[in-house]
């Protein structure tokens, strides 16, 4: 598992260090650099407004249309009825993926869990209640801090009024790709419903079927929500557009790994 933890250390730093404000601020250095050492003057403000131009192009959500599509790959799992009698064995088990929390003690645990854990624990909620007899298996690993993401999402449920003899742990995974062992030891070939975030969902199943295994996709923590009508806030550039930005750039790193592991490893 150390090594899903490098992974994931590695992961994070790439995507701080390729994210716009990083690069944008990295332009400004260069172009200052240029203009008080070299007096490169054209190439100082080749460098101030390739800066200013990636700052704008996020700030006012120009790649939001790529991390649309993502997201909108698969539907939420709405009929669930339909899904069960679809299934050649009994549907049983509820997957949901862990995301990351931070351990406080002052806090209750529905306070420490991160808005992607909360949301994918939510929808993980209400199918358990649709399945009669369901399980609902808990998977995170504790990530940079010292309780695993899985204990405090079992917390949470169990003060939603879930039983502890219907919940299963899985604390060690640091990635998806370890969740996937996990999940395929512990239940092996059994039919199950796969939680996670919309725009992680379809790194997150093929990574799943790469693992011989067809989980039914329940996407949820979905970002973009109703119609997209002109907003007087549209005129300026938000912060949070270059947050999605980031995350974008985060599923494309982690394909990215996926596909470079098996080349990896050969060597």
């Amino acid at each position: 598992m150390q090594n899903g933890i490098m992974i994931l250390w590695l992961q994070k730093l790439l995507v701080a260090i390729v994210s716009p404000l990083s690069i944008a601020l990295l332009l400004y250095l260069i172009g200052i650099v240029f203009f008080i050492i070299n007096r490169r003057r054209k190439i100082a403000l080749t460098a101030f407004v390739l800066g200013f131009l990636i700052i704008v192009l996020s700030g006012y959500g120009v790649f939001n249309e790529k991390l649309k599509q993502i997201e909108s790959r698969y539907e939420p799992l709405k009929n669930i009825q339909a899904v069960l009698k679809s299934q050649k064995k009994p549907l049983k088990y509820v997957v949901v993926l862990g995301s990351g929390h931070v351990s406080d003690p002052r806090l209750p645990a529905t306070s420490q869990i991160n808005g992607d854990s909360l949301f994918r624990l939510v929808e993980g909620i209400r199918l358990y209640r649709a399945i009669p007899g369901a399980k609902l298996f808990l998977s995170g690993g504790p990530g940079f801090d010292t309780t695993p993401n899985a204990e405090i999402m079992a917390t949470v449920v169990e003060q939603m009024g879930i039983p502890p003899e219907d919940i299963i742990i899985e604390n060690t995974p640091a990635n998806t790709e370890e969740e996937a062992k996990l999940v395929k030891r512990r239940i092996k070939h059994a039919p199950f419903i796969l939680v996670t975030s919309s725009v992680h969902m379809p790194r997150a199943i093929n990574i799943f079927q790469q693992h011989d295994m067809n989980p039914v996709p329940a996407p949820t923590d979905f970002i973009f929500k109703g119609s997209t009508r002109f907003s007087p806030k549209d005129l300026y550039p938000s912060s949070n557009n270059i947050v999605l930005t980031e995350r974008l750039l985060y599923e494309y790193l982690g394909k990215f790994w996926f596909r470079l592991k098996p080349l990896v490893s050969e060597r």
